[in-house]
Parts: C-alpha cells; sequence; structure tokens
C-alpha cells in the first residue's frame, strides 16, 4: 500500500470538477469562488488553481473582471465524446468481464435488474449495492 499525497487545489480541482460533470453547477452558470471556497473550507488561493485547470480542460471559460462560467457542451463536442466512448468501452467492458468473478458478476445482475424495474416503473434514479 502505498500513500498518495494530494495538494488542497488537486483535491479541490476533483470536487469542482465533479460538481461540473455530474451537472450540480449547470452550464452557463456563474462560478461563485467565494461560496465554493467556503462550502468546500478552503482559501481562495487553491479554489483559483482549480479553476484554471478546470478551465484547461475545457470545463470553464474565464471573462476578465466576471471571473468562470460553467461552460455548455457543444452538440459537435457532445458527437465527439459519444464517438470515443464508442470506441473505447465496448473493448474496455469486454475485458471486464473476462476478469470478472461470480460475485462480481451477480452485482451486476442484480444492477441491472433493479435497473429495469425502475425503468418500469418510471423511477428518476436507482442506487445500487
Amino acid at each position: 500500500m502505498t500513500i498518495v499525497v494530494r495538494t488542497l487545489s488537486d483535491q479541490t480541482y476533483e470536487l469542482v470538477r465533479k460538481r461540473i460533470l455530474l451537472g450540480q453547477m449547470a452550464p452557463g452558470t456563474p462560478v461563485r469562488q467565494d461560496t465554493i471556497a467556503e462550502e468546500l473550507g478552503v482559501s481562495k488561493i487553491p479554489l483559483r488553481e482549480a479553476l484554471s485547470r478546470l478551465e484547461q480542460d475545457g470545463l470553464l471559460s474565464s471573462y476578465p473582471n466576471r471571473g468562470y462560467v460553467v461552460r455548455p457542451l457543444s452538440v459537435d463536442e457532445a458527437h465527439e465524446v459519444f464517438d470515443l466512448r464508442l470506441k473505447l468501452e465496448p473493448g474496455a467492458t469486454a475485458a471486464g468481464c473476462k476478469k470478472a468473478t461470480p460475485e462480481d458478476q451477480q452485482v451486476v445482475k442484480a444492477a441491472l435488474a433493479a435497473l429495469e424495474t425502475a425503468q418500469q416503473s418510471g423511477a428518476r434514479a436507482i442506487t445500487c449495492r
């Protein structure tokens, strides 16, 4: 086992990135640095470093004297992401299936059953495990 040391900036980056990707910060939404820093219990310095990295990743746009805004995904970008996923995920799924234990298979079967039940009942979200 190894200890992985992560900077406060790295941890902040991961948390804000996750919020954006999960839609908790909607496209076009201004990033309120004071609010986020307070919610995460960090100073503005690691937050600004994290926001700069998120801009480099294409998740945020910055505007002089106005700050950051969550960047919307264009139709072309969405198609590009979908095409990339189609190239990567089938192979990754096949490789995972080959390595799956009987316990892993049971977990997946239970998750699939829960998903099918949720779809039939019109539920919006399910939790597995």
